[in-house]
């Protein structure tokens, strides 16, 4: 049974006018109010649209993250998190394996053959940094939310 409020619903244009007003005020926006890049990614989150840019080329991404996914990066912190990792190629070897199934299954699959080439061939070529980047990207695209 609806409750009422004695409020009605914000519009999502106005919200997002609102936003891209307050992006550009000279002042930071208070704390409430979310960035222009949250709400973008909410709407693209609800329509089931995301997408992550990669130096110009925009990739498609899976509507929900898997379970079995966000275990995989899971285990990917701990595993470099755990005594001794920093000094364990191997263990660090592992996580960072975990870590790129986890973006490249991120993608949606019929483009993801196409990222993986592209982001093996770019030039100049992407460095650790900005490729673990993805995941937080990818993650803020599909939930919508930053991580």
């Amino acid at each position: 049974m609806p409750v009422e409020t004695g409020m009605t619903p914000d519009d999502p244009d106005d919200v997002l006018a609102g936003a891209a007003e307050a992006a550009q005020a000279s002042a930071p926006p208070p704390a409430e109010v979310a960035s222009v890049e949250v709400l973008t990614a909410e709407q693209a989150a609800a329509t089931g649209s995301p997408f992550v840019e990669v130096r110009g080329r925009r990739f498609n991404l899976r509507s929900k993250v898997p379970g079995m996914l966000l275990m995989q990066l899971s285990k990917a912190q701990t595993d470099l998190q755990a005594p001794g990792a920093a000094n364990d190629p191997a263990k660090q070897a592992a996580a960072l394996a975990k870590t790129s199934d986890a973006i490249t299954k991120l993608v949606v699959e019929a483009e993801r053959h196409d990222f993986i080439e592209w982001c093996e061939d770019a030039e100049p070529p992407l460095e650790m940094v900005e490729l673990m980047g993805f995941v937080g990207e990818m993650m803020t695209a599909i939930t919508g939310r930053p991580t």
